[in-house]
């Protein structure tokens, strides 16, 4: 499922990137006003094609990547306790910190995905504004202004509508594990004491 879903997030920040490209050169080698009327309807087409098929990522993902991301939570908190515990005799330790580093890389697989996803669809406002605007007419620049009104709201992905996969959700379940983590090994701790 993790590379299943890093491709099709790829796939979606590629098409952003490409409606930027598209965006940007609205206005190359003509100065037709009905030839850029045509681009502009084509960018909102192929904008809304884009918007799809994110939908359809995070309606196919987004309950498998809230379950992998609670028991990927559970399984680090286990393992950080387990590395506190467990003496260092047949290598045990080296094979729980590989573990804790693979469970770390899966959520740092969806955020960071996630994340190039949500940068690369904010970049569509950005290239409405690198356009010339005064050598357009004004019913192609309220086509632009509606690309732009949409692209405010940045394509992510979300977790069944709990929290998006970016990198600030991941510094987040970071740090909500790590206090987890001391808490539980502190009240461990006192009661062997």
């Amino acid at each position: 499922m993790d590379c299943l879903f890093t491709k099709h997030t790829v796939i979606a920040t590629t098409l952003c990137t490409i409606l930027c490209e598209k965006i940007t050169q609205l206005l190359e080698n003509t100065k037709d006003n009905h030839m850029v009327y045509d681009r502009i309807k084509h960018c909102i087409i192929y904008y809304n094609e884009v918007i799809k098929y994110t939908s359809n990522i995070e309606a196919i993902f987004s309950y498998g990547i809230l379950i992998q991301f609670l028991c990927s939570g559970i399984v680090i908190c286990l393992t950080g306790f387990q590395l506190l515990v467990v003496s260092d005799e047949h290598g045990q330790i080296g094979l729980l910190l590989v573990y804790l580093i693979c469970m770390m890389f899966q959520l740092v697989l969806y955020c960071w995905y996630g994340h190039n996803l949500m940068e690369e669809s904010n970049r569509i406002t950005r290239a409405c504004y690198i356009v010339k605007w005064e050598e357009i007419n004004v019913s192609n620049r309220k086509m632009l202004i509606m690309i732009m009104e949409r692209a405010k709201k940045s394509l992510a992905i979300q977790a069944m509508g709990i929290f998006r996969l970016n990198l600030a959700t991941l510094m987040t379940v970071n740090l909500a594990l790590i206090i987890l983590f001391f808490h539980s090994t502190t009240t461990n701790l006192q009661e062997i004491i």
